[in-house]
């Protein structure tokens, strides 16, 4: 079973696994700076945030080009601030989505869980979790 595995952010780390083998691994960037400032200056951070959709696109490519049939997702459970509050829950909300149109098993793992997997500590640093 191929799985995507995702840290959903702005800067959203992937991997696709086959079982437990990592096929591949990287990070995409939903959106530069700039883009976002002229996306606050346009108006346009309240009707669609261009890193929603970009991580539509990028889920989609993985389903249609790797035969993706599971989600796994570090499920943040908090937020320091109202705007990044939602772009976790628009950025979820991806997922979900895509679910309805694509059979897919999905799991949202809490960020403590993933970390004391990974590496052994719920406390683990993101240096920590990149090796």
């Amino acid at each position: 079973m191929k799985t995507l595995t995702l840290d959903i952010s702005t800067h959203t780390g992937w991997a696709l696994l086959e079982g437990q083998q990592v096929l591949e691994s990287g990070t995409t960037h939903l959106a530069t700076k700039e883009e976002l400032d002229l996306q606050r200056r346009e108006g346009k951070e309240r009707t669609l945030d261009i890193r929603f959709a970009r991580l539509f696109a990028l889920i989609i490519r993985f389903i249609k080009e790797n035969g993706v049939e599971r989600i796994v997702f570090e499920d943040v459970l908090f937020s320091s601030t109202q705007m990044q509050g939602q772009l976790w829950a628009s950025l979820r909300s991806v997922i979900w989505a895509i679910s309805q149109e694509h059979p897919l098993q999905i799991f949202g793992i809490p960020v403590g869980t993933l970390k004391l997997f990974a590496t052994g500590s719920g406390s683990a640093k993101k240096s920590e979790m990149a090796n």
